[in-house]
């Protein structure tokens, strides 16, 4: 920090006759003071806020609310949002000018103040905020005035520009912040959903998607590693139905930004399974099933050989081996048990299998893990998978394909940037 004159703190006294530059000696006093500080014990940069954010091919940039300090200790306060407009210049034939967007300290003649009238005639500023310009400076440029000030012109990003509109991503690699990070930055985020920007990629002969995925928001310095992933829907109802999905992998990685690109492989993927839940009427058949092999099974209803068994619709099972009691038979028969073969419990399943699309009762509770052969109320059974075209490259490889993930898959971009 380089030396400056101690300020003079100001006094007064009983009965002393108060003019505007004593008041204003105050306040400058406690003003120095505090730039002081900031000078001493803080470094000058960006200390919170003012991200920026500018896509490829804008006209226009947004800095956010934020607080800057320069080299002078002063704060460069951003109360609210501001937009500013590209540079309007065409850049050089076939290359791109680049410009430094910057925050500086609005000296008193750079804002409006609220005046006040006094007796007399007289009239002054009662009010003066305390603000920041925002604006852009060219280091290349003939001019000296319009090169940034170091210290004083504090960098928040810098532009390639090229016919009136960002030729890239706003960079944040020239920005300063007030401190060095103490441990890793990381910042995440996510393009949104129904209105990323999908291409065919590569464009000559696609293979896959892609998009650009803008990081100017993590207002990373250097390269992070980033890790991304895609979300949205992948099954396309159809007719036919059929599955979009890929391994994504990033590319072209910056401090503003990446390419996602996922490659669409033609294939076949397991479609959704058709499920049924055992319900009372599965036991019922299966029931009937054990009473046909009963010499007296006609007198008994099965749904009352499961109820005296103590099976409700809410609640029980059949499973093979373990016998049931019949009802009160007359002598001299009383109850007997009833054996439960592995065969009745199929023939209840029987019909579960046809619905959920398996092979066979036996495939259908083996599939499902259920050994012995039992039906359980409530228990769900869910049949094979049917094979789903996997990215068919009559949908995929096309050029509406961008719409198709956009609208009706709303396929966008979740990431997440990790700065050493």
């Amino acid at each position: 920090m380089s030396p400056s004159p101690a300020p003079a703190r100001v006094d007064f006294f009983p009965g002393q006759r108060l003019e505007p530059g004593d008041l204003r000696a105050a306040q400058d006093e406690a003003r120095e003071m505090r730039w002081l500080h900031n000078r001493a014990l803080h470094d000058w940069g960006v200390v919170s806020g003012l991200a920026v954010r500018g896509e490829r091919g804008a006209s226009s940039v947004r800095v956010e609310a934020g607080l800057a300090h320069d080299e002078l200790g002063r704060e460069l306060i951003l109360g609210g949002a501001v937009d500013l407009g590209v540079p309007p210049v065409a850049g050089p034939p076939g290359g791109e000018r680049t410009f430094q967007l910057t925050i500086a300290y609005a000296e008193d003649a750079d804002v409006e103040p609220q005046r006040r009238g006094g007796p007399c005639g007289a009239e002054g500023a009662v009010r003066r905020p305390e603000g920041a310009r925002v604006g852009w400076r060219e280091e290349a440029s003939a001019d000296a005035g319009a090169r940034p000030r170091a210290g004083i012109d504090i960098v928040l990003a810098e532009a390639a520009v090229s016919a009136c509109r960002l030729a890239a991503p706003l960079s944040s690699a020239a920005r300063r912040e007030a401190a060095g990070a103490t441990r890793p930055h990381i910042a995440s985020g996510a393009t949104p959903a129904g209105a990323t920007a999908w291409r065919p990629w590569p464009e000559a002969a696609p293979v896959g998607v892609a998009t650009w995925v803008s990081t100017a928001g993590g207002v990373f310095r250097a390269t992070p590693a980033y890790q991304a992933h895609v979300a949205g829907e992948r099954l396309v109802a159809g007719p036919p139905p059929f599955v979009v999905d890929g391994q994504p992998h990033v590319a072209d990685a910056s401090p503003g930004g990446f390419e996602l690109r996922v490659p669409l492989v033609s294939g076949v993927t397991p479609g959704p399974s058709r499920s049924h839940v055992v319900a009372w009427a599965d036991l019922v058949r299966a029931a009937a099933s054990v009473l046909a092999g009963f010499p007296f099974g006609g007198l008994v209803p099965p749904d009352l050989l499961l109820a005296v068994n103590g099976i409700s619709p809410q609640a029980g099972a059949l499973v093979a081996g373990r016998p049931l009691l019949s009802p009160p038979l007359p002598p001299p028969l009383s109850r007997v048990p009833l054996p439960v073969r592995g065969e009745d419990v199929l023939a209840g399943a029987a019909p579960i299998a046809a619905a959920v699309g398996a092979a066979s009762p036996e495939a259908l509770l083996a599939d499902n893990g259920v050994v012995p052969p039992a039906l359980e109320i409530g228990r769900t059974l869910v049949g094979p998978s049917a094979g789903v075209p996997l990215n068919p490259a009559e949908r995929v490889r096309v050029p509406g394909v961008a719409g198709l993930l956009r609208d009706a898959l709303r396929w966008h971009v979740v990431w997440l940037g990790v700065e050493a």
